[in-house]
C-alpha cells in the first residue's frame, strides 16, 4: 500500500497577455466563445495554472506541457477531464468566484473543486444535489452555517465525481458523502461496488469551500497526503 500524493495550487483569478500566451489552439477557441469577462478571466488563470503547475513539477517548460480533454462517455474533446496525456501526472482543475484551483497526482486519477458558498443557498439545491439523508442531515444544521454546510457538501461530491470521471452524468442525490463537521469521507454511490475514493478538504480563505478527492482505482492507495501551495506565486508570469 502507498500514501496517494496529491499537490494542490490555489490561486486569485488573474488574466494577462503573458498568461493568455500559455494557452493552446482550443483553448483559445473556448475563450473565444466566453462571453462574461469573469468566465473569460478564469479559463485563462485555471489553464495557465495547470500549465505552470505542471512544467514546475516535472522539470518543463509551460509551454511545452501538453493538456487535453475527452469525454469518457461520448469521446468528444470538445468537453470531459482535463489530461496531461505525455506527463506521469493525474490532473484535475476548478474555479469559482475569483478563486482557481489545480490539482496534481503521480498516484492515482484526482478531482478537485472549489465553491463560493453563497452560490450553494439558492432555493431548492438540496432536492438537485444532497442525498435523501444529506436533506435530513441539512435539517439540523443552523441557519448561519448552511451555506458552508451546503458548499462542503458539493465540493466534497464534485471533487469524488471529477476523480472517477464521471462527472455529472451520476445525479449527485445518489452520491452520499459525510457531514460538513465530519472528516470527509464517501458514504454512498448508486452503483456497486463503490469506488475506492480518499477525500480530504483544502484550506481556503473567505467565504469559500473547496475539496480534492483521489480515486484509488487499484486498490493501492491507505492514504491521501495533500501539499496546498501558494498558486498566486506562479501566475506572477512576465
Amino acid at each position: 500500500m502507498i500514501t496517494g500524493d496529491v499537490e494542490v495550487h490555489l490561486a486569485h483569478v488573474v488574466d494577462t497577455p503573458a498568461l493568455r500566451g500559455l494557452l493552446d489552439d482550443d483553448e483559445l477557441r473556448r475563450l473565444d466563445g466566453l462571453h462574461r469577462p469573469a468566465d473569460r478571466a478564469r479559463l485563462v488563470a485555471s489553464h495557465a495554472l495547470l500549465r505552470l503547475a505542471l512544467a514546475a513539477r516535472c522539470g518543463l517548460d509551460a509551454l511545452d506541457v501538453v493538456l487535453e480533454r475527452r469525454c469518457p462517455t461520448c469521446g468528444s474533446a470538445e468537453h470531459g477531464k482535463v489530461a496531461a496525456p505525455d506527463l506521469d501526472q493525474h490532473v484535475s482543475l476548478g474555479h469559482a468566484g475569483d478563486l482557481v484551483v489545480v490539482a496534481l497526482s503521480p498516484s492515482a486519477p484526482v478531482g478537485v473543486d472549489v465553491e463560493v458558498e453563497s452560490a450553494c443557498g439558492f432555493e431548492g439545491f438540496a432536492a438537485v444535489s444532497l442525498h435523501p439523508v444529506e436533506v435530513e442531515e441539512l435539517a439540523e444544521v443552523p441557519e448561519r452555517d448552511a451555506d458552508w454546510a451546503r458548499a462542503t457538501w458539493w465540493v466534497r461530491k464534485e471533487a469524488t465525481l471529477k476523480a472517477t470521471g464521471h462527472g455529472m452524468t451520476i445525479d449527485p442525490t445518489t452520491v452520499r458523502v459525510t457531514p460538513p463537521t465530519e472528516e470527509p469521507a464517501l458514504l454512498a454511490w448508486p452503483e456497486s461496488p463503490s469506488p475506492a475514493v480518499h477525500l480530504a478538504d483544502l484550506r481556503v480563505a473567505g467565504s469559500y469551500a473547496a475539496a480534492v478527492a483521489l480515486h484509488d482505482v487499484d486498490d493501492r492507495v491507505a492514504a491521501i497526503d495533500v501539499t496546498q501551495l501558494d498558486g498566486d506565486e506562479l501566475l506572477r508570469v512576465d
